[in-house]
């Protein structure tokens, strides 16, 4: 009986040495994480709806920024004679250094006051844009030319009915009506089309079949083209979400390179990257290797520089 109660005393102890041991309660505060408070975007201003009348755009005057080069002017000029076309007169084409007109089509990279300011440049890709209705003019564009000529060429083919591909004209719409947009969406599966048998492509056919097929990636060989030539199907790529995979010329005996034309495709905002030979052979790796690749790339899709989209109103 006197061992039990040894062995029942001795197990308390064993307990009460135990729970002293296995103290859980903190010496030092630990610091309290606050939750993350995700900023919450700033809403756009609301743009009352309002119309246009397709017969009305005689009454109009097409408003583009006085920047742009003769090559930017293709769209504009399209966009006139369409207008033309449709309603019997031809409209005037006037630089934003202008003084305004009563109802104006303004390009929104135009320097132009317009109630969609914050709209545009709130557009994270340079491919996005937007066709729109307010305080009675008509806004097209995006962050700069290319959005501006994708807008353009919306305009022309879904609202004034004019395939300009095909050269071939069917009913315009009845009105153009408050604000549509036009967002990029980066593709799910990226898949290369390089057709050198149609090499160089000189036609917009070239570039529509292409997309036709579902391909999304184009290479180019740029050894083809002179400079008018490359900013036409570089454009017609842009406008057709085509992005563009371009040739490095690599001098194997001196183991350098360089971009030509790279001047004129740098600022393109689907130019996808560089590759540097067609099916290389074995014996160019090593000469490949020891090349150190340090210019500056193009800019990519994303609004990293955005042109102005015409001041705050």
């Amino acid at each position: 009986m006197k061992m039990k109660r040894t062995i029942c005393i001795l197990l308390a102890v064993i307990m009460l040495l135990s729970l002293a041991a296995c103290d859980v309660s903190p010496t030092t505060d630990s610091p309290t994480l606050s939750p993350e408070i995700e900023a919450t975007p700033t809403p756009l201003p609301e743009i009352p709806e309002e119309s246009v009348d397709i017969s009305s755009l005689s009454e109009y005057t097409i408003v583009y920024p006085q920047d742009y080069a003769s090559w930017q002017m293709n769209e504009i000029y399209i966009l006139r004679d369409v207008i033309k076309h449709i309603t019997g007169k031809e409209i005037d084409i006037i630089p934003d250094s202008a003084p305004e007109r009563e109802k104006e089509i303004i390009f929104a990279g135009s320097n132009r006051s317009t109630p969609l300011f914050e709209h545009i440049n709130a557009f994270e890709s340079r491919l996005d844009y937007l066709i729109a209705v307010a305080d009675n003019d008509i806004i097209l564009g995006g962050l700069d030319y290319f959005g501006g000529m994708k807008a353009a060429y919306d305009l022309i083919n879904n609202y004034l009915g004019y395939d300009d591909i095909e050269d071939v004209y069917s009913a315009p719409k009845d009105k153009i009506t408050g604000v549509y947009k036009k967002i990029y969406e980066e593709p799910d599966f990226t898949i290369m089309c390089g057709n050198f048998y149609k090499t160089p492509y000189t036609d917009i056919h070239h570039i529509k079949d292409v997309y036709d097929a579902h391909f999304n990636l184009f290479m180019i060989n740029r050894k083809q083209y002179d400079e008018e030539s490359l900013r036409n199907v570089l454009n017609w790529c842009v406008r057709y979400d085509i992005r563009v995979i371009m040739p490095v010329t690599v001098d194997e005996q001196a183991c350098t390179f360089e971009l030509p034309l790279y001047d004129v495709y740098e600022n393109y905002p689907n130019i996808w990257g560089h590759y540097l030979r067609d099916e290389p052979s074995l014996e160019v790796m090593p000469i490949y290797a020891s090349i150190t690749f340090t210019p500056k790339l193009p800019i990519n899709i994303r609004k990293s520089i955005p042109k102005k989209a015409g001041r705050l109103s």
